[in-house]
């Protein structure tokens, strides 16, 4: 991993580690940290809010912090992963954002999502997402966040 993040520097980026879902690596904050340390070197964060099954969103970002580089934005049923616009599923947007701006984080508000939540449980039908449907959702989180 040395090498990477060696090598990332020459071009002025930056090698990140994604939390992952399940029972794969990274799947909470204390392992992404124990990854991030064991590693070092500069190594940073990238915070996919759906991934998160084993604790809440704004404890893994209060937890991880400043290692926080870049952001996979979702929401989701606190099951599985389901890609869902942002409020539509369990995470408190408000809480996630207020401990992203206390531990400094200054990066991108990166979408990972395609589709609306179903309009039932059982429904396997897929509402595309447009450019605009995501901007607008970007100007509704904001607006709650500073009620």
């Amino acid at each position: 991993m040395e090498i990477l993040t060696d090598e990332v520097k020459k071009y002025n980026a930056q090698l990140v580690v994604e939390d992952l879902p399940r029972s794969c690596l990274g799947n909470t904050s204390a392992e992404i940290l124990r990854i991030v340390k064991a590693t070092g070197n500069g190594l940073g964060v990238c915070f996919d809010t759906n991934h998160l099954l084993k604790e809440k969103p704004e404890e893994f970002a209060e937890n991880v912090g400043g290692l926080i580089k870049t952001l996979h934005v979702s929401d989701y049923d606190g099951i599985d992963e389901k890609h869902w616009l942002p409020g539509t599923g369990i995470i408190n947007w408000n809480n996630v954002i207020a401990a992203l701006a206390e531990s400094g984080y200054k990066g991108p508000f990166m979408y990972e999502t395609s589709q609306k939540k179903p309009s039932s449980e059982s429904s396997k039908e897929r509402i595309r997402l447009t450019p605009k449907d995501l901007s607008e959702n970007f100007k509704e989180l904001k607006a709650d966040l500073l009620r």
